[in-house]
């Protein structure tokens, strides 16, 4: 009777651990799917706005800048997830200024509607 017992308990813990694991690795490909699934919906600004070479080097600055914050802000250690989630959201929201300082007004309008479409693509791709 106890070996039943001890051998039905062995199994239903078997089972857990192993149901443990696969929703682990469950959750960690979803991760990865995610961040591969965000790619395409990135906008190629230089080529999608036929960026002239003075706008691209000065876009590029702007870039390699803000990349430069958000590194620092992600390994600041005195800063918690939220004050760092609000540092970038500021360093983008100038980073928004910037860019929108180096683009024409077709530009602008341009850069809009790619953002609109890239919306309601990701939606669209959501909802499937």
């Amino acid at each position: 009777m106890k070996r039943i017992l001890i051998a039905a308990l062995v199994f239903c813990m078997g089972t857990g651990v192993v149901d443990a694991q696969e929703i682990s690795s469950r959750k960690t490909d979803s991760v990865r799917m995610d961040k591969k699934a965000r790619k395409p919906f990135e906008l190629d600004l230089e080529n999608e706005l036929s960026l002239t070479s003075e706008q691209s080097a000065k876009w590029n600055a702007i870039r390699q800048d803000m990349n430069d914050k958000i590194s620092k802000v992600n390994n600041d250690p005195k800063l918690d997830r939220t004050q760092r989630l609000e540092e970038i959201r500021l360093y983008r929201k100038s980073q928004e200024k910037q860019l929108q300082e180096i683009l024409t007004p077709q530009q602008q309008e341009q850069l809009r509607e790619l953002r609109k479409a890239k919306k309601a693509q990701r939606r669209k791709d959501k909802g499937e």
